[in-house]
């Protein structure tokens, strides 16, 4: 706990913005993969670790996911787990700072690190990165536009023009007015494929009735069976 506090007393804001001003002339993209820093650190809460989406993953996976069975949390104190929140709180002030001064964010998970769900996570991303102090729009592009454009591939994919690759989620509301609105999915196009809620429904319904198998068994499953 002392030592994540003295490490978050050391911050200097002109030493950020001179290190953020050379990430933006480099070009140097920052993925924070703030789910991930989120579960670490309330990975003690009971509720945390109730989410109803573990339903959807295999037993040997979410066993590892428990604190108590993972070597890097088994030992960690009451202090440890407040000190894990604090330092949570100093890395979202960070990515806010880094948003504004214009270095470019890119979304993603590190799944299948801890509650980092598939599929699930990014959503959870978004909601993260807006709490951070991006706008909607922006959290949106850092999963949209912005890997299109770090990969050179903004010709093909990014953004929904004629041409370009027909993946696509149909919401029911408008993310821009609340970035959880992405959650809200009424169908998707995958490669041009139509799957609508009733589909997908049907996909989650696959998940969790296979979940009782260990994940080795699960690796070449069509959700689509």
């Amino acid at each position: 706990m002392e030592l994540t506090r003295e490490v978050i007393k050391s911050y200097e804001p002109a030493k950020a913005r001179a290190l953020f001003k050379r990430f933006r002339k480099n070009g140097t993209w920052q993925c924070p993969t703030l789910v991930v820093l989120h579960a670490i650190a309330h990975l003690d809460d009971p509720a945390f670790r109730n989410d109803p989406r573990l339903a959807y993953l295999p037993r040997d996976v979410t066993a590892y996911w428990n604190p108590t069975n993972d070597f890097r949390f088994k030992a960690c104190t009451h202090d440890d787990w407040e000190a894990c929140r604090l330092r949570f709180a100093k890395q979202c002030e960070l990515v806010g700072r880094m948003a504004r001064a214009g270095v470019g964010i890119l979304a993603g998970t590190d799944t299948p690190n801890p509650y980092a769900f598939p599929g699930f996570g990014i959503h959870d991303e978004l909601a993260l990165l807006v709490k951070c102090g991006l706008t909607p729009r922006q959290a949106l592009q850092a999963a949209t536009i912005n890997p299109a454009r770090y990969f050179g591939w903004e010709q093909k994919m990014g953004t929904v023009e004629v041409g370009k690759a027909a993946d696509l989620v149909l919401l029911d509301a408008n993310p821009l007015e609340d970035i959880h609105n992405t959650t809200r999915i009424a169908a998707v196009f995958v490669r041009g494929r139509y799957l609508d809620r009733a589909m997908l429904d049907q996909m989650l319904k696959h998940k969790s009735d296979s979940a009782a198998l260990p994940s080795h068994q699960l690796r070449g499953l069509d959700p689509g069976d």
